[in-house]
């Protein structure tokens, strides 16, 4: 069993961060996406080189142990001067050649014990694209209309990002915060049950895909369920998961059935598919209960989002 009691009011004060315009990087990023989205790939015989696209499967360790979320399938980079400093040892790599690179894990690894110390890299090589890039001014065009006003609309959909990027990390500070001042204890159990569920779901059936022995596999999905930063994620996000069913039943909130399927309207209009074929689909995967249960989360955390305050640039704001 577990218990959660909340603080005597659910009346969260919050300083928020500036809400900051789009900055040269963001925009430079979001151009060389771009870039991406429109070129054009082919595959080459010869090996690798600069400017090429290169699809690998990954997979790292450290001290004999493989790092959680480094195993990948169909990974892909593109080889550009001035990007990632140890992409110059993918150049000169040719489809289906398998090549171990040894590269020191940075200093804000998440992982303290790790942070400079080598990791081994397991690559293996799948394809090699020429690629064609149009001109950043013709990617923009493109995308959102020539001149001025497609710069201006490029500066105007990244300035919506931020703004939605802002206000769900209001909403997340504001869950976080009443979760910290609540009292909450759960089985331990719990906890190893979430991780190895998303070691399912992540890891593991790539490593399955590879033929690793059961004990191979086993060693891995440990590593996976105790490796400190994953636990201390995991904790915090069932701790907040807790609070908030608390609060929809001291509030009495209940998703019917009308509110259920009126939030799954737009999935279907984005699958192009009707309602009731999508939810015959996410029944057949079991999915229909936690997609309830998160949405129901949401509305708890709107709940406590009405009765927050906010502190923002010298002004308070009561979020009703």
């Amino acid at each position: 069993m577990h218990s959660v009691t909340l603080p005597p009011t659910l009346a969260v004060t919050l300083n928020a961060p500036e809400l900051l315009p789009p900055s040269q990087a963001q925009i430079q990023a979001h151009v060389e996406a771009l870039l991406l989205a429109q070129a054009t790939y082919r595959p080459v015989p010869r090996a690798s080189q600069w400017g090429d696209r290169i699809t690998l499967d990954t997979l790292a360790t450290c001290e004999g142990q493989i790092i959680p979320a480094s195993v990948g399938q169909g990974m892909q980079l593109l080889l550009q001067p001035g990007g990632e400093a140890w992409w110059e040892q993918l150049t000169g790599l040719k489809a289906g050649e398998k090549r171990t690179l040894n590269l020191p894990l940075p200093a804000d690894h998440p992982h303290v014990p790790w942070r400079g110390q080598n990791a081994h890299y397991q690559l293996h090589v799948r394809r090699i694209e020429a690629v064609s890039l149009p001109t950043p001014e013709a990617a923009i065009t493109q995308a959102y209309g020539p001149g001025e006003e497609g710069q201006r609309q490029l500066l105007d959909t990244l300035q919506q990002q931020n703004e939605r990027s802002w206000r769900q990390y209001i909403r997340l500070q504001v869950g976080q915060t009443l979760t910290e001042h609540s009292q909450i204890d759960y089985p331990s159990e719990w906890l190893d049950q979430q991780l190895s569920q998303s070691w399912e779901q992540t890891d593991g059936p790539l490593l399955k895909a590879r033929k690793m022995l059961p004990q191979e596999l086993e060693a891995a999905r440990q590593g996976f369920i105790h490796y400190p930063p994953l636990r201390a994620a995991a904790d915090a996000s069932l701790r907040m998961a807790l609070v908030l069913r608390e609060v929809a039943q001291q509030a009495g909130l209940i998703l019917d059935k009308a509110q259920f399927e009126a939030q799954l309207q737009p999935l279907a209009q984005a699958l192009q598919a009707p309602l009731p074929r999508v939810l015959k689909r996410l029944q057949s995967e079991q999915a229909l209960v936690p997609i309830a249960d998160q949405i129901l989360l949401e509305q708890a955390l709107s709940h406590v989002m009405a009765q927050a305050t906010l502190h923002y640039q010298d002004q308070t704001y009561a979020l009703r």
